[in-house]
């Protein structure tokens, strides 16, 4: 297991987010949020290069796909075929929220 010092995000605790996690970000006055599994969390926390679909974006009257693009502690999140940015930015600047462990329901760390 990595230590707080080999981990992005080194203020929370080692095994934050052992249930997993999600991921919310404010777009435009609509929050998008994307949960990861434990194992999908330890390869974003390592600061590995993590990729996966999220919820659908409106913008404009208009509906998009988005792709959740983790790397290095930072966070990209594209919409639509033609590589638009709806976020781009560090994971301290959304919130993580750790899914319920041990009774309680869900627990959100400011960083």
């Amino acid at each position: 297991m990595n230590t707080p010092d080999d981990l992005i995000l080194p203020k929370l605790p080692a095994d934050f987010g052992s249930k997993g996690v999600s991921i919310s970000i404010d777009c435009m006055d609509e929050i998008l949020k994307v949960s990861l599994q434990p194992e999908q969390w330890a390869t974003v926390r390592s600061g590995d290069w993590f990729e996966r679909s999220g919820p659908r974006w409106h913008c404009d009257e208009a509906s998009f796909r988005t792709r959740w693009i983790f790397s290095s502690g930072s966070l990209t999140v594209e919409y639509g075929n033609d590589g638009g940015i709806a976020f781009e930015g560090e994971l301290d600047s959304t919130t993580i929220v750790e899914k319920g462990k041990r009774g309680l329901s869900n627990q959100t760390v400011d960083l």
